[in-house]
This record gives structure tokens, sequence and C-alpha cells, in this order.
């Protein structure tokens, strides 16, 4: 949460929310954009932030936040204008406890990662003040800007399941190997050739995630790259 904080937030802000971080006044701390139907599309965001006197009335469920049934605060993304999926994106900062502020999944089932507590949460007629919208955002081009730092998470995110998927593959050709006299040899030569095809299948991803990476060393908006990795 802190990072979208210190891309989108103004000094009064980065110093508050970001500053309080390092000083120990917060702990864990999240962002909520995924949905049930927008993950890597951040444009199929349906939560909404409609203005409610001097401040915003939050409403939307977010999923697989990580850690998010334990931080200190979350940066909500929702919609200003329903028209405008893109533009339309602001940034705003929900503590714990906040009224209508609530978790329906403490850990999400996953298949995976299961180290890294994923929550559902719900926020219904959340109300934070102006104040908590971060005002570093003049339009939801600012905001996409801030997700766009998911071009450096994903291909670190995607290399965590290759690694795995490699160490598992050798572990079960390894161990094959030590059964190799147990098989007739049409069935040796098929389990050969079904080890072969998913080194192949792990190469293409491994390709994919050093293609994303590169681009963005280079500094290049590539979020087409990051997303084919993940």
């Amino acid at each position: 949460g802190e990072v979208v904080i210190d891309i989108l937030g103004d000094e009064e802000q980065v110093e508050k929310w970001v500053g309080g971080v390092y000083r120990g006044e917060y702990g864990l701390t999240g962002w909520g954009s995924t949905e049930q139907g927008a993950g890597a599309d951040v444009m199929g965001v349906e939560a909404t932030a409609t203005r409610e006197g001097d401040g915003w009335l939050l409403n939307g469920t977010k999923r697989f936040i990580s850690n998010g049934a334990y931080c200190d605060y979350i940066v909500f993304f929702g919609s200003i204008d329903r028209n405008l999926p893109g533009k339309g994106l602001r940034a705003f900062i929900v503590e714990k406890g906040a009224r209508g502020f609530s978790v329906e999944t403490e850990k999400e089932d996953k298949i995976g990662l299961r180290y890294t507590p994923q929550a559902k949460l719900r926020f219904e007629n959340v109300w934070v003040p102006d104040e908590n919208m971060l005002r570093g955002q003049n339009d939801g081009a600012g905001t996409l800007g801030a997700l766009a730092t998911f071009n450096r998470t994903r291909p670190y995110c995607c290399a965590w399941g290759l690694g795995i998927a490699q160490g598992s593959l050798d572990y079960v050709r390894d161990h094959l190997q030590g059964q190799r006299r147990s098989f007739a040899p049409h069935r040796w030569t098929r389990i050969e050739e079904t080890i072969d095809e998913l080194n192949y299948a792990l190469d293409q991803v491994r390709r994919l995630i050093w293609r994303a990476a590169w681009t963005y060393d280079q500094g290049l908006p590539d979020a087409k790259s990051a997303s084919q990795a993940k």
C-alpha cells in the first residue's frame, strides 16, 4: 500500500502514511485493485467511489488481497465515473476498523503459495474524508500510472511459480530415473517425451519472464509482456 501512496500521494500524505510505516505507526499495508472479474485488467474494476459531503463513499468487493485481513490500511481503487473505465479510477486510503469495511474471507483457498494469505474484502458505504483520497492524481492517468507497478511485480511473482514448477519437474525426473528398470521400454520413451514437452513449456515461460523483466529495466511501458508472463 505504501508503494502506491509514495507514487500518488502528495507530500503530506506520503509523510503520514508512508512515513508512518517506517516509524512503526503502521504494520502491514495492502492495495485493493483485484476483483472477481478484474484481475490483471484494471479497466474492469467495478468498485465505485461516490462523492458524499466532504468525503467519499466506497463500495465494492476486492479479492486475493495479500495479507488483506491483517493490514492496518488498504489502498482502495474505485471509479468515480463508470463511463470512464480508466480515466475514472482513483485511489483511497481505508484504515482497518472503518465502518462498512469487512473481511469476508480471511484466507482464500488457493492451489499454491499458501504461505501468503490472501483475503476477500467487502466495502459497503465506507466513508472516507477527502484527505484520504490520494491527491497526487489529477485524473485517471495518474492512477493507471501507479498500477503500472504491476509491470514490475508480475514477472517477479511468475518467477516464483516457474521455480516451483521447474523444481518439481526435476525432482520427478530424478525419481523416475531411479525407477527406470521397472518400466517397459515403450513406456519409458513416453515418459521422456512428456518430460521434454514440459521442459519446453517451462522454457517458453522463462523467456516471457526475461522479456518482461528486460522491458521494465529499460523503462518501457509494456504491460502486455508483464501480463503474458503472469
